[in-house]
Order: C-alpha cells, then sequence, then structure tokens
C-alpha cells in the first residue's frame, strides 16, 4: 500500500535498493494446496534466506521469512515461493522492506 519512492515493482514484484546499504525485509505469504512448502527472499534472482513449512496435513498453512540483507544500489530483493507449492494469490500474503541504514 506504500511505495515511497517507488522502487517496488508491483508487476514483476521486484524492489530495487536505490542506494547501498542493509535494508530489512519481510515476506509472509499462505499456501494454496496440501503439502510441504516454503518461501523465500532472493537477492538477484539467488536464494538468499527461506522459510520451510513441513507441515502437509492441508491447505492454507501460513509460513514468514525475514533478512537484513546487505544491497548495493541497484540490487533486487524478492518475495516469491522457494518450492512447488502454490502460493494462495488472495490478500494474504505481505512483502515489505526498508532501509536501515
Amino acid at each position: 500500500y506504500v511505495n515511497v519512492g517507488s522502487h517496488y515493482n508491483n508487476t514483476n514484484g521486484l524492489f530495487t535498493a536505490p542506494v547501498a546499504g542493509n535494508y530489512y525485509f519481510f515476506g509472509g505469504g499462505q499456501s494454496g494446496s496440501a503439502g510441504a512448502f516454503y518461501w523465500g527472499l532472493y537477492k538477484n534472482g539467488s536464494l538468499f534466506t527461506s522459510f520451510y513449512n513441513a507441515d502437509s496435513s492441508d491447505t492454507y498453512h501460513h509460513a514468514s521469512v525475514a533478512a537484513v540483507m546487505p544491497m548495493a544500489a541497484n540490487d533486487t530483493c524478492q518475495f516469491k515461493k522457494a518450492g512447488s507449492i502454490v502460493m494462495n494469490t488472495g490478500g494474504q500474503n505481505q512483502f515489505c522492506g526498508y532501509l536501515v541504514g
């Protein structure tokens, strides 16, 4: 809902760092099908960190991941599924980030 500076692209899900520094990122999501799943924060297209949930008893499990990511100007961060389970596409997913310093 807030995109100060327009550094987040809602079409491709990429946040592009305007300046070098340490950034805090958080992503939370809900699975859309049964099975173990994990979400990840990706830096420049490579997995930076992830959270894995092994509960595969039913659908609609929640998981979140957060990290402080050192970034150079124009580096990107993206929150997305890191496995094969479908991510629910309703309003249950969140992504945020900001410059720490």
